[in-house]
């Protein structure tokens, strides 16, 4: 109800559990005495943020699993272990995400590490693949750990 009374940029990040109290006298025999959080990831950002911080988070989550299924394909041959890692971390993201069904931000900082952690596999393995192919064609590699 929050985010259909403000569509476009929500209640603002952290209000929803004030606007409870409003919303819950509105549906019958939900308990309405104190300020609770919403129990959906995706509802709660959404009556937060409105549908421009969903679509930006959304979009994090969605950009983040593509690029580590797109390590994990192009990896999977030359170097398995980055491969295992990227499919690890998506499937960490995935995990995240179903939870975030009955749960709101829960455990908040590790989502971000989840994201950190996708985002660094994702620029190492870009970083290895670009080292790989100037050696391939002969140009010498400056300023690469292990670059000889």
């Amino acid at each position: 109800m929050a985010f259909i009374d403000h569509p476009i940029i929500g209640v603002g990040p952290g209000l929803y559990p004030s606007y409870y109290l409003e919303y819950a006298q509105e549906v019958p025999g939900l308990p309405g005495q104190e300020d609770i959080e919403s129990h959906n990831l995706y509802l709660g950002v959404a009556a937060e943020t409105g549908l421009l911080g969903l679509c930006c988070f959304l979009g994090i989550l969605l950009i983040i699993l593509r690029d580590l299924l797109r390590v994990r394909r192009d990896e999977a041959q030359k170097r398995p272990a980055m491969a295992d890692l990227a499919t690890g971390l998506a499937l960490a993201v995935v995990a995240y995400m179903s939870t975030g069904l009955f749960l709101h931000l829960a455990y908040q900082r590790y989502l971000w590490l989840l994201l950190a952690l996708g985002a660094a596999v994702v620029t190492v393995a870009r970083v290895q693949d670009e080292d790989q192919k100037k050696e391939s064609s002969g140009a010498p590699v400056i300023g690469r750990a292990g670059a000889a």
